[in-house]
């Protein structure tokens, strides 16, 4: 756990290692991604701000496996928000369906189990 917290020695970066991450360029990508989708400014500030997270993180990934850390950080700025309203709206979806037991197959009474191969035999008598 230390090791993935502060680099591994081995030239990889650590999460907490902010030195050389480009937050600015992870901050206003994802804010002007915010502003293209039409969110206003302060949907885009939090957008931008949720990019400067995912943006540090895809380098962080993108350091440990030998890829363009700028490169991963712009794309990890422009997936994170998006991927939080898709995730932010699934859940909605979920709730406004009866919670997690409309995820684990429906909020009404268990259904019985289809009949399986020999189900229409009778068993023997004896």
């Amino acid at each position: 756990m230390q090791n993935a917290l502060q680099g591994n020695g081995q030239g990889g970066k650590g999460l907490l290692d902010i030195t050389q991450s480009n937050y600015a360029s992870n901050f206003l990508t994802a804010a002007v991604s915010g502003l293209i989708r039409g969110e206003g400014f302060k949907g885009a500030a939090i957008d931008g701000l949720q990019g400067v997270v995912g943006g540090h993180v895809a380098q962080v990934i993108a350091s440990r496996c030998g890829l363009p850390e700028r490169v991963a950080g712009v794309v990890g700025a422009i997936i994170t928000p998006l991927m939080i309203d898709f995730l932010y709206g699934k859940f909605q979806e979920m709730q406004a369906s009866g919670g997690f037991s409309a995820l684990l197959g429906g909020g009404n009474a268990a259904q019985p189990a289809p009949l399986g191969f020999g189900s229409s035999f009778a068993a023997p008598r004896r």
